[in-house]
């Protein structure tokens, strides 16, 4: 069985156990980015450990990490900031980072799938579309004809991209949201989950509602710069 090392953790650690499994992987290490914030209402990672039911490493994420050989290398949060880590981690350690698609997911013809990409399952991905590196598209969303999902994106639970949309990078679609065909969302935007996107989004800003009306800035990317890099 491949070997699969976790950098970073979140709520979403569960779903790349599963995906790891879904494609003939084992967890063999976790490494945490950051200290676990205490939640009666969310798992922790040990517990998690716990129910796969084998042995796991787990350690901090230290200045002082080296790669190992023989295993691959996913990320196990999906957060927009996770671009820095990714930059810091290839810099330092010329890590590749592997794609983690489920089995399930459907691929139209001519899909271009970057690097450390995760389809989770019943995604369906219509032809000609492009999914950027390290973008995240959850369980049983679409995306649409030559539609675009650009870098460090994340796409929620059910969120329907239709044909010709381009999200940019940076950007985060709420669960259940839609866009419609060739609008196009700016880089580092956030679309609420439910809402409804009929026209093109600036760069950096909070949409939601449907029809959906900004109401905001982004505070989280409002200082980034290269947002696409």
């Amino acid at each position: 069985m491949t070997k699969y090392v976790v950098l970073g953790t979140s709520s979403f650690l569960s779903d790349v156990f599963d995906l790891i499994h879904a494609n003939k992987g084992i967890v063999h290490a976790i490494f945490q980015n950051m200290n676990e914030v205490n939640d009666d209402r969310v798992l922790s990672v040990a517990k998690r450990v716990e129910l796969l039911g084998y042995p796991v490493r787990i350690a901090p994420l230290s200045d002082d990490f080296k790669p190992e050989n023989g295993c691959k290398y996913v990320l196990g949060f999906t957060a927009v900031k996770k671009r820095d880590l990714v930059h810091q981690l290839k810099e330092k350690c010329g890590i590749r980072f592997d794609r983690l698609v489920h089995p399930s997911a459907v691929f139209g013809s001519n899909v271009r799938i970057g690097e450390g990409v995760v389809v989770n399952t019943h995604v369906a991905v219509g032809p000609n579309a492009r999914l950027d590196d390290h973008c995240v598209v959850n369980r049983a969303a679409s995306i649409g004809h030559d539609a675009v999902v650009g870098k460090f994106t994340r796409i929620g639970p059910s969120a329907a991209i239709a044909g010709s949309a381009r999200i940019g990078s940076m950007c985060s679609v709420g669960m259940g949201a839609c866009v419609l065909d060739r609008v196009y969302v700016g880089d580092g935007s956030v679309v609420g989950a439910g809402s409804l996107v009929t026209r093109d989004l600036p760069d950096g800003v909070v949409a939601v509602g449907s029809p959906s009306k900004v109401i905001g800035k982004n505070e989280e990317t409002a200082a980034i710069r290269g947002i696409s890099r």
